[in-house]
């Protein structure tokens, strides 16, 4: 055992060798270069960094080290596969990307989507075409590989049968390994302008044991050595020295000990629930409308630490005419919920969700650009008027427990959004005050939005770590770029979507208007 470590660490050195030299390489180069983006798919931005320090995770440390690091990045709200897959191929949050959950429900047509099972190829034809993905930009020179939104690539692969065989039997690094191995014969037929590449080994360790054990560094160590091997790789193709190399998750994760489930609370009102499907909608979508007059809450759960309820609205004050799952409830109707075609009150909603112990807090839309954040011990209003954002709390405690430079300026005055990102950052519920909104106005967001409470997972699959929240552990994420037009240095904050825009630059791509992000550099 101790042979093979040596092996390893010389491997490791010689790629460091040979970084150090394509670094010196690309220096002052100014032609369009390649971009190679790897998403670690539910990796801490902690755990990155504290193997990155130990030592047991070298290429990555020589990476950060040597490029262009961010100490506190952010993905987005929900922070789950295929919401924040769109910050780094489109540039989109999902208020703008029309992908609200990894399971969401359609609105416009009472379609209900689970992107994690039946309907995983319908979420390219689900995103928005009002932003182009970055393949729809490099449509004859791009490649997307485990991509989820690959629309518009010029070459597009999903996992090949061997990786599902070995998830299968929970062999999570060999999965990955299986990745490479097809990324790397992908390879031979030529290297494209930009190639989008994603690994699911702590992602999937995370649900399966949770993020606090050896085997979930062991997932992330194993991507190091794979990242190795496909620097070796770019290097004796010659492509090195034009390539730029970046890094990112599309979120964190939690571990978990309790579980909690709301759809029983929302039962025992008197309300019927349409509880969150697993992986087939085959069969609610067969009789949607007949699911849509037969329920009156609908469960969208995402990560696991994330549930969305769509509840039914009325067209008018005076509870006229029949309650539809097109219309949102306001604020007061959901405090007194009434159900059915005889409008029967059947209780506070909001109040019963809240008094559930796996809730931490939940954010529901008051009113127009307004927005109530609730927890148990207090509750806060986000007013929003272009892209300034207002906080102030109204009663008890903090629900989003504010640092200090945050507190000091949570009395409801209008701040730019990109200022509460760098006041909160090191929070416990980093960039929330924007989150919160952006998610709120999304068209196919929920009525009422749940985040879980430290420690529990809000449903019944029994997952030992989860993400989805807006707690740093599941929406902080690593973000590194070494390579062709990188300098080397560390910034305080950016968001995910930031590197869309950043990734077209490198690639001299002009960036399509109306979106957030801003370039790093």
């Amino acid at each position: 055992m101790r042979s093979v470590r040596i092996r390893t660490h010389v491997v490791m050195f010689l790629v460091c060798l040979v970084l150090a030299s394509a670094w010196a390489a690309n220096a002052g180069t100014g032609d369009p270069g390649k971009v190679v983006f790897i998403l670690l798919d539910g990796c801490r931005a902690d755990t990155f960094n504290r193997l990155c320090d130990q030592g047991r995770a070298p290429t990555f440390a020589w990476l950060r080290n040597q490029g262009l690091s961010v100490d506190n990045a952010v993905s987005v709200w929900p922070s789950t596969t295929g919401p924040a897959y769109a910050p780094f191929i489109c540039g989109t949050f999902p208020f703008q990307s029309n992908l609200t959950g990894i399971r969401q429900y359609l609105r416009s047509s009472g379609t209900y989507r689970s992107y994690c099972g039946t309907d995983v190829k319908k979420i390219s034809e689900d995103l928005s075409r009002d932003f182009p993905t970055v393949f729809e930009l490099l449509p004859r020179d791009s490649l997307a590989l485990v991509a989820m939104l690959d629309r518009g690539a010029g070459r597009r692969f999903n996992p090949p049968l061997d990786f599902f065989l070995k998830s299968m039997r929970g062999k999570y690094l060999e999965c990955d390994r299986v990745i490479l191995r097809k990324l790397e014969k992908e390879l031979d037929d030529g290297l494209p302008r930009f190639t989008f590449v994603s690994f699911h080994g702590p992602d999937s360790v995370g649900h399966r044991t949770g993020t606090d054990g050896a085997g979930y560094d062991e997932a992330v160590i194993n991507l190091d050595g794979i990242v190795a091997k496909l620097i070796a790789w770019l290097k004796t193709h010659g492509e090195l020295e034009r390539t730029t190399i970046v890094i990112s998750a599309d979120h964190g994760s939690q571990s978990t000990s309790k579980s909690g489930d709301l759809a029983p609370a929302l039962s025992a009102l008197g309300l019927k629930v349409r509880d969150a499907i697993g992986r087939s909608t085959i069969g609610y979508n067969l009789d949607k409308t007949g699911h849509a007059d037969e329920n009156d809450v609908i469960v969208c759960v995402s990560g696991n630490a994330c549930v969305q309820l769509y509840l039914k609205g009325r067209p008018g004050a005076a509870f006229e005419g029949a309650p539809s799952f097109r219309i949102r409830p306001t604020l007061s109707e959901m405090r007194a919920y009434r159900r059915g075609s005889d409008a029967r009150e059947v209780g506070d909603v909001i109040g019963t969700i809240l008094a559930q112990p796996c809730v931490g807090f939940l954010a529901v839309r008051d009113g127009r650009a307004r927005y109530r954040v609730l927890s148990k011990s207090g509750e806060a209003v986000i007013t929003r008027e272009g892209d300034r954002l207002g906080y102030r709390v109204v009663s008890g405690a903090d629900p989003l427990q504010m640092g200090i430079a945050a507190r000091k300026v949570s009395d409801g005055r209008l701040i730019q959004e990109r200022k509460w990102l760098r006041m909160t950052c090191l929070d416990p519920y980093p960039d929330a005050v924007f989150q919160i909104s952006q998610l709120l106005e999304a068209e196919n967001s929920g009525d009422i939005i749940v985040n879980a409470a430290p420690g529990y997972e809000p449903w019944h699959e029994g997952q030992k770590g989860v993400h989805g929240g807006l707690d740093a552990g599941q929406i902080k994420v690593p973000m590194v770029l070494w390579g062709k037009g990188v300098s080397p240095g560390r910034l305080p904050c950016a968001r995910t979507v930031d590197l869309y825009v950043t990734m077209l630059k490198l690639m001299q791509v002009a960036p399509p208007p109306g979106l957030l992000g801003l370039p790093l550099f």
